[in-house]
């Protein structure tokens, strides 16, 4: 198993009505194997719709192995910020928002973090030690804890 994706960010500046302005472009090229616990179907799907929402960037191009997005700028959370109260208040809309989100996927939404969860040790037991014990009792306490 190797890393879920390699990122390459392309930027170019452009210019359009006597502005100029620098545009993004991510290009994510899928990990190798990373078929055996993420449905990139689903995933493609998901991040379509979740952009035509205005929660993620813009999809631009798919291929074999990997696609295309747009950038959203934007700064990764720490201990220190993440406690800040306008962080704090715009994750809570930003969640708020995408649990008002109603995808149409044909079928029943059902929760999948335990499925998850249990696929990916499976896949990762054949190159890692994974302890049995420790499989069972890590899904067994997560369960408890998400049902009360």
């Amino acid at each position: 198993m190797g890393t879920t994706n390699k990122i390459l960010c392309v930027s170019y500046r452009a210019a359009a009505n006597w502005t100029s302005y620098e545009e993004r472009l991510l290009f994510r090229i899928y990990g190798s194997n990373t078929s055996k616990i993420i449905d990139r179907q689903k995933e493609f799907d998901n991040w379509r719709y979740l952009a035509s929402c205005g929660c993620a960037a813009q999809l631009y191009a798919r291929f074999t192995n990997g696609i295309v997005s747009g950038f959203i700028p934007g700064n990764t959370l720490t201990v220190s910020n993440v406690r800040d109260k306008l962080i704090i208040t715009k994750i809570c809309k930003t969640l708020a928002k995408m649990h008002k989100l109603k995808p149409n996927t044909g079928s029943a939404l059902q929760p999948v973090l335990f499925a998850k969860i249990s696929q990916y040790l499976e896949v990762s037991s054949g190159h890692y030690q994974v302890s049995f014990v420790f499989t069972k009792k890590f899904l067994q306490t997560l369960k408890k804890a998400h049902s009360g």
